[in-house]
């Protein structure tokens, strides 16, 4: 079996590899794509834009996680704290590079603050062309759609867009303060992971008294319980290169699930059952796929707990659902058209050259049998004793890898859990499909038979350790 340290380099290795040689030939493939002209030259400004913070994140990551150059700990979670904020600020500052969903989320927005429902009609509907007078609307796309995102992150698209007044410049501004909610979150998981607690023990829990500074400050004097280790995964977290550029770049929605996401872990290491479900649940609302992760997060020999964490998170989303439904809002309707978006997934592509067309019409069942299978390993198997990261990972990766649609974003939830769990089929994942996306010939194979292959290595490799901690 290979060592941990091999499949690390191995993995390392190769996503630096596929950086340079994708970043090599771009010019190649966007003028196989496009032709002449100036949407080429846009194509390569953004290639070259988002190249540059991706090779300084990647460099610092890997300089930074390597060596001590400061002594206190403090220093040393600091400074790619800052490395972190420039290049999210030079990242925002850019262009869109190939990716305008952010303006669909800016017309929801923009329709909320209007007191509309994003649900009620499409776009193009007749009844909303009083609002199409928006500098943005000839460059949007999906107009003939349905909604695609849940309750929660129109409630982010409203209050950005009642914010900043629906200018993608201040939109993507406002980004930051989510990454430094994550920052923050990401760090007080890393301590709480050290102090060890587990279920039906009395969790440590901040004083009372001086709410959220005193409780960002209890945290940063608990510096001193983190290893030289924490601090590379800290660094990588702030760094990593995928989470830069598809949150900061694009500004995907799917970064607003991330607190949510790392909130949910927080209770979870604290033992606070409710709060974990409700946390899950809002990141549930803002995308749709962290619902998986709920398996991950309980355990069926605590019977209690799991039933208050499920609860807690079935009525949350009801809760969060019912406005939108009151207000005739179809918040279904996308779904019932997925089917008709062009498959770009790895196990239905697989399925359907074997059995044809009849996979397509059936995607929701494959989902639903290769997720419920992962549940069945994460709750009754001997996978159940592997870490928390380590079940959000699997629960998580097999549900992207059964969707007919897989887009680099999707990925962007799972990372924080597989940063800390060492997930090299995850993490070549999201650098992958970043990179390849929409640009590269064969991508199915650049994507997904590495991902399998570090799949199945890391499986052997949890399970050894299962069985070693037994022992």
């Amino acid at each position: 079996m290979m060592h941990s340290r091999k499949i690390k380099q191995v993995a390392y290795g190769s996503m630096v590899l596929l950086y340079v040689t994708c970043i090599c030939v771009s010019y190649t493939w966007a003028h196989r794509l496009y032709g002449n002209g100036k949407v080429v030259q846009d194509i390569h400004k953004a290639w070259l834009l988002e190249a540059l913070p991706w090779l300084a994140a990647c460099a610092l990551a890997v300089a930074l996680s390597r060596v001590q150059p400061f002594h206190r700990r403090r220093f040393q979670l600091g400074v790619p704290l800052v490395l972190s904020l420039v290049v999210t600020i030079w990242l925002i500052a850019q262009p869109l590079a190939y990716s305008l969903d952010v303006l669909r989320y800016m017309w929801d927005g923009r329709l909320l603050v209007h007191g509309v429902n994003p649900f009620q009609y499409v776009p193009i509907h007749p009844h909303l062309t009083q609002y199409r007078h928006w500098s943005y609307w000839w460059l949007m796309d999906w107009k003939d759609w349905p909604e695609a995102y849940p309750p929660v992150a129109q409630v982010y698209f409203g209050i950005i867009a009642w914010m900043t007044n629906g200018t993608l410049s201040q939109y993507k501004a406002m980004l930051i303060f989510n990454q430094v909610a994550s920052m923050v979150l990401f760090y007080a998981v890393l301590v709480e992971r050290k102090r060890g607690n587990t279920r039906g023990t009395e969790p440590y829990l901040p004083p009372r008294s001086g709410r959220v500074l005193r409780w960002i400050r209890h945290y940063i004097d608990e510096a001193h319980r983190l290893s030289d280790k924490d601090v590379q995964q800290f660094t990588l977290f702030l760094l990593f290169p995928p989470l830069l550029v598809e949150s900061f770049g694009s500004g995907h929605v799917d970064m607003f699930a991330i607190p949510w996401l790392l909130l949910a872990w927080l209770f979870r290491l604290r033992n606070q059952p409710i709060a974990m479900g409700v946390a899950l649940a809002m990141a549930t609302c803002i995308k749709v796929y962290p619902a998986v992760m709920l398996a991950a997060l309980i355990d069926l020999r605590t019977w209690k707990y799991s039933l208050k964490a499920f609860v807690s998170f079935l009525l949350s989303v009801v809760v969060v659902y019912l406005p939108f439904l009151s207000a005739r809002g179809d918040l279904f309707a996308y779904f019932t058209k997925v089917s008709q978006i062009a498959y770009n997934g790895s196990l239905e592509y697989v399925l359907a050259k074997w059995f044809g067309p009849i996979i397509h019409k059936h995607a929701s069942l494959i989902i639903l049998g290769a997720e419920l299978t992962a549940w069945y390993v994460v709750l009754v198997t001997s996978a159940r004793k592997w870490s928390i990261e380590q079940k959000v990972c699997l629960t998580g990766l097999v549900f992207i890898l059964a969707s007919p649609v897989m887009h680099p974003w999707y990925v962007l939830p799972l990372l924080p859990f597989a940063i800390i769990a060492a997930d090299f089929a995850t993490e070549w994942l999201a650098v992958a499909s970043h990179l390849t996306y929409g640009d590269v010939f064969l991508d199915m194979y650049i994507e997904y038979l590495p991902t399998y292959a570090f799949l199945f290595l890391q499986w052997r490799q949890w399970k050894s350790a299962v069985r070693t901690r037994r022992t």
